[in-house]
C-alpha cells in the first residue's frame, strides 16, 4: 500500500513536467533586468507587480508576463515584452540532444576606482564591484531540471580597502592572490514545472519591494547556501526556505547561552494578490543558533513562535502590503518584528521593530520610461539583535583568500543593510529605455545611532531607548548611475558618488566630503558574438 501511495505521489509531482516540452526552470539572478521590466509593464497595466521573491524561475515570470495585454502597451513596453519573452523561452544555445541543452559563456569587465579623499571608505564596495571575469555554465536537463555554475574572478573583500587599488584587475605582482576563493559564488540546481519549483545551491536572495533594501531577507549578503521551495499561481505563492551559514563564535559565546557552534535561517512565506491591485505578504522566520534543529522544527506550516526557542532561536515576523491604485503609481510598505513586548510579559525585552514605506511612479514617454521613487526606513535599536551572534539576524561567512587577508570573517546584517538603530530617507528618479540605456539619480540621507548587530544585546543601563541612540551621525550620499547597452553584448557606464557629512561616519571617518567615481566596460561574449554575426552576415 505504501508503495502505491509513493508511486501516485511521484507521478503527481513529475507527470506534469512531461506534458510540457519546454524547460523553463532557469533562475534569474537577483537584480536581473527581467524583474525591473516586469514591474514597469505591470504598473503600465495598472496592476501591482508580481511577487517580490527573488530569484524566480522563467516559468513563474512567464506566467505573469502572459497576463499582460500586449496591444495596450506603449511602444517601449512592447519592446520590453518581446525581449522578455525571448529571454524566458531560451533553453540554451547548444542543443546536444532532445532533452539536453547547454550554454557556456564568458563575461569580462574592466572597472576603475577613483576618489578625492584618501581616508574615506568606498561607498562602491565589494557588493557593487564587478568581477574581472566570469564563466557561467548552464544546463537544461529533460523538461524540468536546470543547473548553473558561475566561476567568477572577483577581488576579495579586503581589496576594497587596499590603497592604490584602482581597478578590478588582479595585479601581475600578486597573480591570483587578490581573488575571493570562495568560488563559485553562484551555483544552483532548479527542479520544477508549472506552479512549483525547488532550488538548491548558492545564490543571492531578496524578499520585498524596497528600493534601498529589504527588512528581513536582503541581497546585501554575498550569497546564501539554501534549499528553497515555491508553490505559485497568479494570485497566491507559498515559499519555504532553509539557509545555512558558517557559525562564527566570538569569545563571549562561551557563556551559559553557548551550546553548539551552529547557525541557520528557516522561514516560510505567504503572498496573496487581491484583484491585481493589491498584495499582502506574511513571512515568519527563525534564526537557529546554539543548537541543531530537530526534524519537527522543519514543519513548513507550523507557527515557529510556538516552539518558544528562547535560547536557541530568534523569531522574526514580516508583514508586507503593496497597492497600485491607479496606472503608474505603486505604494508599498514592510513591517518587521523580532520582539514584541506586551503588558503580560513585563519588563525585559523591549519591542524591536522596523518599517519601510515607499512610493514608486512609472510612466512611459517617447524617450523611455520615467520613474520617481521615495522611501523611508526606520529600524529600532535592538532590531535583529539577540543574546548571542548565533541567533542574531546576521549573515556570517568565512572568506578565504591570500591577500590582503588569508581568512576573514564577513559579518553583515541579514536584513536591512544599515542594520538596527537607523533612519533612512531616499528620493530618486530614473529614465530608462529597453535594450538601450538607463540613468538613475538617488539621494540618500540616513542617521545612525550607536548600536549595531555587533553590540551586546540589552547592554545599556536603560534598554528602552529610541532611534537614534547615543551620539548619532548623519550621512548624505548622492549617486548617479548611467548604463548604456545599445549594442547587445557591450555595456558602458559609471557610478558617481558625492558624499558629505558634518559628523564622523563610517564612510567619512573625519567628516567633510568626497567624490568617488567608478566607470566600467562590460562584455558578454555570447551576446556580442550573436550581434556581430547579424551585422556581418551576407544579404540573401
Amino acid at each position: 500500500m505504501l508503495r502505491k501511495i509513493m508511486s501516485v505521489f511521484l507521478l503527481s509531482c513529475f507527470l506534469p513536467a512531461f506534458l510540457f516540452s519546454q524547460n523553463r526552470q532557469r533562475l534569474f539572478d537577483v537584480g536581473d533586468e527581467a524583474y525591473e521590466w516586469m514591474q514597469v509593464l505591470y504598473l503600465e497595466s495598472s496592476w501591482t507587480p508580481p511577487f517580490p521573491t527573488q530569484p524566480a524561475s522563467a516559468e513563474e515570470i512567464l506566467l505573469f508576463l502572459k497576463r499582460v495585454d500586449y496591444d495596450s502597451l506603449s511602444e517601449h513596453g512592447k519592446n520590453a515584452y518581446r525581449a522578455l519573452e525571448d529571454e524566458l523561452d531560451s533553453e540554451g544555445v547548444f542543443r546536444l540532444a532532445d532533452s539536453l541543452s547547454v550554454q557556456a559563456n564568458m563575461n569580462g569587465s574592466l572597472e576603475g576606482y577613483f576618489k578625492f579623499d584618501a581616508d574615506s571608505v568606498w561607498k562602491h564596495g565589494y557588493e557593487d564591484r564587478l568581477s574581472m571575469a566570469s564563466l557561467p555554465l548552464e544546463f537544461w536537463f529533460l523538461d524540468f531540471l536546470y543547473a548553473k555554475t558561475d566561476v567568477a574572478m572577483k577581488e576579495s573583500h579586503g581589496m576594497v580597502h587596499v590603497p592604490g587599488n584602482y581597478t578590478n584587475l588582479f595585479s601581475a605582482e600578486r597573480t591570483f592572490a587578490e581573488l575571493d576563493w570562495n568560488v563559485p559564488l553562484n551555483t544552483v540546481v532548479s527542479l520544477g514545472s508549472h506552479h512549483w519549483n525547488v532550488l538548491y545551491g548558492r545564490h543571492q536572495m531578496k524578499w520585498g519591494s524596497g528600493t534601498t533594501g529589504s527588512l528581513l531577507v536582503s541581497d546585501y549578503p554575498d550569497y546564501y547556501d539554501t534549499l528553497t521551495a515555491h508553490l505559485y499561481w497568479d494570485f497566491f505563492k507559498y515559499t519555504v526556505s532553509y539557509i545555512g551559514m558558517d557559525a562564527y563564535t566570538a569569545g563571549d559565546e562561551a557563556e551559559s547561552y553557548f551550546v553548539d557552534a551552529y547557525k541557520a535561517f528557516y522561514a516560510h512565506r505567504f503572498d496573496v494578490r487581491i484583484l491585481d491591485v493589491a498584495r499582502i505578504s506574511v513571512t515568519e522566520a527563525i534564526m537557529f543558533g546554539n543548537r541543531r534543529p530537530e526534524l519537527r522544527h522543519f514543519n513548513p506550516f507550523f507557527i515557529f513562535h510556538n516552539w518558544f526557542p528562547d535560547k536557541y532561536g530568534n523569531i522574526g515576523l514580516l508583514v508586507e502590503v503593496a497597492l497600485t491604485p491607479i496606472e503608474g503609481l505603486h505604494l508599498y510598505g514592510e513591517l518587521v518584528n523580532t520582539e514584541i513586548e506586551t503588558e503580560l510579559d513585563g519588563d525585559g525585552r523591549p519591542t524591536s521593530s522596523g518599517y519601510l514605506l515607499g512610493s514608486l511612479v512609472s510612466m512611459p514617454l517617447r524617450i523611455g520610461y520615467l520613474g520617481a521613487n521615495v522611501e523611508y526606513v526606520h529600524t529600532d535599536p535592538w532590531l535583529y539583535n539577540r543574546d548571542t551572534n548565533l541567533t542574531t539576524y546576521s549573515y556570517h561567512r568565512l572568506a578565504r583568500g591570500n591577500y590582503p587577508n588569508p581568512a576573514e570573517w564577513i559579518v553583515k546584517p541579514f536584513g536591512y543593510f544599515l542594520g538596527p538603530d537607523t533612519r533612512m530617507f531616499f528620493v530618486g528618479g530614473s529614465l530608462r529605455r529597453p535594450q538601450s540605456f538607463s540613468v538613475e539619480l538617488g539621494l540618500y540621507h540616513y542617521v545612525q545611532g550607536e548600536l549595531s548587530i555587533d553590540d551586546e544585546y540589552l547592554s545599556l543601563e536603560d534598554d528602552y531607548v529610541d532611534t537614534p541612540t547615543g551620539d548619532p551621525s548623519s550621512q548624505n550620499v548622492l549617486q548617479l548611475a548611467v548604463d548604456v547597452g545599445h549594442m547587445p553584448g557591450i555595456d558602458i557606464g559609471f557610478n558617481l558618488y558625492m558624499l558629505w557629512s558634518d559628523d564622523q561616519t563610517d564612510l567619512l571617518p573625519a567628516g567633510g566630503w568626497d567624490v568617488q567615481f567608478a566607470p566600467y566596460l562590460s562584455v558578454d561574449a555570447l551576446a556580442l558574438t550573436e550581434t556581430l554575426g547579424v551585422l556581418f552576415q551576407e544579404p540573401q
